[in-house]
């Protein structure tokens, strides 16, 4: 997934570079979220989610801009 961003449009919305980035790679990560107990052991259990197509990163909250939430489509154009 490539996001090609627009200074423009951030600095107009009051965000970085430097302050979408950790959002982005959080949007990315994946979590161990605890133990289920089977018949033959434990199964491991992950949440939160990789990003699978540009769709998915266009609907990543960047942040808020008078009081409405900024998505990455508001502010990059996004390709797989």
């Amino acid at each position: 997934i490539r996001a090609a961003l627009d200074p423009g449009k951030l600095a107009a919305r009051n965000l970085s570079l430097a302050g979408i980035v950790p959002v982005l790679q959080q949007a990315n990560r994946q979590y161990r979220s605890g133990k289920i107990a089977a018949a033959n052991g434990e199964v491991l259990m992950e949440s939160g989610g990789f990003l699978h197509s540009a769709e998915d990163a266009r609907n990543i909250v960047l942040g808020a801009f008078g009081g409405k939430p900024v998505y990455l489509r508001d502010v990059a154009e996004t390709t797989d």
